[in-house]
């Protein structure tokens, strides 16, 4: 009967221990399954609000970058706006400085001419008032071209020859050729060939000048 009571003791406390250990395992497995999933959790929840956040810096990166390329492509479009329109002001500016530059020069050398008039210099005169005409023509002052040419066809070229035009250096073909390539609006065209006519009429040498006036 002792050795019974012994037994079921033993019995007892095997399963109670038994009970026990796998009770505290439960527990364990229990408690390891929460960790992981709190963990899991963490880990969710960082991904779930980290990947937008990471979405929104990659974005404002891309468009900080994207500005300034925004902002160098406008720089280099102003950049280069100004730099047409300096451009255009320098050439019209030019422009400007070069008729007031040749009118001056147009208005002495007429001024000069018409002494050389007075005082019967008529080869001076020539060679001043085809100066004169270049330089008005270039200026855009045609009535002024126009009338520098009348001028030496009326008073210069009857009063002279062209052996003395020759000596004095003045080149009439060179004249006559740099009307014909650059008056393209034929402003002078009329007067021009009134001037030829006359140059081809003169005399050669200055005897025959001399013969002719006898």
């Amino acid at each position: 009967m002792i050795m019974q009571l012994d037994s079921i003791k033993i019995i007892h406390d095997t399963v109670y221990i038994n009970s026990v250990e796998g009770y505290e395992l439960v527990n364990k497995v229990k408690d390891f399954y929460e960790i992981a999933w709190n963990k899991l959790l963490a880990v969710g929840g960082v991904i779930i609000f980290g990947i937008p956040i990471f979405l929104a810096l990659i974005q404002k990166i891309k468009a900080k970058k994207d500005r300034e390329k925004f902002k160098a492509e406008i720089n280099t479009h102003i950049l280069s706006e100004v730099e047409e329109m300096l451009s255009k002001k320098i050439a019209e500016y030019d422009y400007r400085i070069t008729v007031i530059s040749k009118k001056a020069e147009a208005s002495v050398f007429h001024l000069q001419s018409n002494f050389y008039l007075m005082h019967k210099n008529y080869l001076q005169a020539l060679s001043d008032l085809i100066i004169a005409c270049q330089s008005s023509f270039e200026a855009r002052a045609y009535h002024n071209t126009q009338s520098e040419i009348a001028s030496m066809t009326v008073n210069c070229l009857p009063n002279l020859c062209k052996e003395e035009i020759e000596r004095k250096g003045i080149d009439i073909q060179s004249f006559y050729e740099y009307f014909k390539k650059n008056d393209q609006d034929n402003v002078v065209g009329n007067h021009l060939g009134e001037f030829m006519k006359v140059y081809k009429s003169i005399p050669y040498t200055i005897t025959e000048k001399n013969k002719n006036k006898g």
